[in-house]
């Protein structure tokens, strides 16, 4: 089932039923007829829902639920290419960044204090680390380290 903020899938009858007019700068001239896929921002399409209070036990469990599926996933990833070391390193980081506590900090926050659902709670923790990589990239004189700065992409 598809969140109740996202357009129907394609194969849905409600995705062929409702005609759409899309206007903007044609790659070449004439007139289109099929499915369209949409390539954007993948944050745009999170769920927005607010939850009960004797809801929260409930989206914290699943938080932490996918949390365990994410870490073993990894896991289950590095086994299969433990001969690479490169891939190695990246998979231990997503597991470190998986343990994070000002994550789940601010996880948790977002879902006991503004009694939002858990995607919409992930989505704005990554934007809240993400913005910090961006003001600890400052350095005196204005200028930003790039290198730092661009470690926001890790997080989002």
């Amino acid at each position: 089932m598809h969140p109740p903020s996202a357009p129907p899938p394609p194969s849905s009858s409600a995705a062929l039923q409702v005609p759409i007019s899309l206007r903007g700068i044609a790659a070449s001239p004439g007139v289109a007829i099929g499915v369209a896929l949409v390539v954007g921002d993948v944050r745009a399409v999170v769920t927005h829902r607010h939850v009960t209070t004797a809801r929260i036990p409930e989206e914290l469990a699943r938080i932490q639920a996918a949390v365990a599926r994410a870490k073993a996933g990894l896991r289950d990833v590095a086994a299969v290419m433990s001969s690479e070391q490169d891939h190695a390193a990246i998979l231990e980081a997503y597991l470190l960044m998986l343990s994070d506590p000002t994550l789940h900090l601010i996880i948790e926050r977002q879902v006991k204090t503004e009694k939002k659902c858990a995607e919409w709670a992930v989505a704005i923790a990554g934007d809240e680390i993400a913005a910090a990589f961006i003001a600890a990239s400052a350095q005196p004189g204005g200028r930003a380290d790039p290198y730092i700065a661009e470690r926001r992409h890790d997080v989002e």
